[in-house]
């Protein structure tokens, strides 16, 4: 990956359609100024990362791209030196604090979850509460129709297959409530 970023579409694309531009060797002036629309995403934040200089200020810069660029429905950014995750959303925009340090990977560890959209500010370790069938269930009912163009697909069969399965699958693994 010549920059690891990702912008919601397939990479090779976004890749491939930057190419065009003279920050990338091709031949067509990129104008950050006037290339703002939501297509433009991947081009703006590769262009800033790419004029990024170091200056101890690595997640200040991070979010200043996303700040740059049409913000999805959340965001993250990882710090892999403090191995902190920061993130928000378009609900609740303060920025939140995961110290990935701090979580039980284990095998035997209780599947936790924590609401992108909570009030908590800061260090939100002591927010996760353990997963339950029930609570994945209520999540995948609201979730998913919300992130599909079709507003069909909230009520179709597919989706009502979809949640069957999921909820068979968590079954195995998870506590009722």
């Amino acid at each position: 990956m010549p920059m690891p970023l990702l912008c919601n579409n397939q990479y090779h694309k976004d890749l491939t359609a930057a190419k065009k531009f003279d920050f990338l060797g091709g031949h067509e002036k990129f104008d950050f100024e006037q290339s703002k629309k939501w297509e433009d995403r991947y081009n703006r934040a590769y262009y800033m990362l790419k004029n990024y200089t170091y200056d101890e200020k690595p997640v200040v810069y991070a979010w200043n791209i996303l700040n740059s660029i049409h913000p999805g429905e959340w965001q993250t950014v990882i710090d892999t030196r403090t191995m902190n995750l920061y993130f928000r959303s378009d609900l609740k925009k303060e920025i939140k604090t995961i110290d990935i340090k701090k979580l039980n990977f284990s095998k035997s560890a209780a599947v936790k979850y924590l609401d992108i959209h909570t009030d908590q500010t800061g260090l939100v370790n002591d927010r996760f509460q353990n997963l339950t069938v029930d609570k994945n269930n209520e999540y995948v009912e609201k979730g998913f129709p919300i992130g599909y163009d079709n507003k069909e697909f909230g009520n179709s069969s597919l989706f009502e297959n979809l949640k069957k399965n999921i909820a068979e699958f968590f079954t195995t693994i998870l506590p009722k409530s």
